[in-house]
């Protein structure tokens, strides 16, 4: 009898001291990242697959599809495209390269859940460009409280910054209705001026519009037509540096 209490005693610790090292050493959390790390690696193969097989169709069929198994494939061969898989709800943007990119919203984005921004710009004519970083273009996508989706971008014009506000649709393409209006900040003959844009009527304003508790969205691909072609964009391109010269993110807690 005393044999046995002693062996449940021992058999108590041992789970205890296993609870713990797992809690301690996050052995969970590193299973299920694991797991889903196998699984991104897997989508990756069944994409390169279906890039393989699309460049054989585009040598008889130059607007031969891409077709990846268990995913959905939204894009073509001029815009790039975007595969998601509904299962895990993973998405990769491809290239025609052949360059796939997973998107995760939790890189540098903030908990839009918890927080709302408050968004003002600086006086362009004060901003020291030389820490600004351009890529082309620059863009953040913010979400009103109403649920209006505006896309901020930000181009270089005569080796200094260009401003522009977007209506955004929910497919993420950029609107250009007569009711849509488009904010321009820019620099003519030596002056920083601001105009609002609403269809083909355009007035010079004293300033760009402050936006007044927004959401941050996490990265999206923007579609937008120029010159005739649909380019696809990366929302999550505006740098830190253009964030912190351009832009007065202020948190708002709810």
């Amino acid at each position: 009898m005393l044999a046995l209490i002693i062996t449940i005693i021992v058999l108590l610790i041992l789970a205890m001291v296993s609870i713990k090292i797992i809690t301690n050493h996050d052995v969970i959390k590193y299973s299920k990242d694991a797991t889903n790390n196998y699984s991104a690696e897997e989508e990756i193969e069944k994409i390169k697959l279906g890039l393989a097989s699309r460049r054989m169709g585009a040598a008889t069929n130059a607007s031969a599809e891409l077709k990846v198994d268990g995913a959905t494939v939204t894009g073509d061969a001029n815009t790039g495209w975007l595969v998601t898989f509904p299962k895990t709800g993973d998405e990769f943007t491809v290239n025609l390269n052949g360059d796939i990119t997973k998107k995760d919203s939790s890189t540098n984005i903030p908990d839009t859940n918890t927080k709302l921004f408050n968004i003002s710009y600086q006086d362009f004519s004060k901003i020291d460009w030389n820490n600004v970083k351009f890529s082309d273009p620059e863009i953040l996508i913010i979400e009103k409280e109403n649920g209006d989706k505006m896309l901020v971008s930000l181009n270089e014009d005569a080796n200094k910054g260009c401003l522009f506000i977007y209506s955004v649709s929910s497919e993420y393409k950029l609107l250009a209705g007569e009711n849509d209006v488009v904010y321009h900040y820019f620099l003519e003959q030596g002056n920083w001026i601001v105009t609002k844009e609403t269809g083909s009527n355009q007035e010079v304003i004293s300033s760009m519009p402050n936006l007044e508790r927004v959401k941050i969205l996490p990265n999206h691909t923007v579609y937008i037509e120029e010159n005739g072609k649909t380019q696809a964009y990366d929302a999550s391109l505006m740098s830190e540096a253009t964030k912190a010269a351009v832009l007065n993110i202020t948190t708002v807690t709810q």
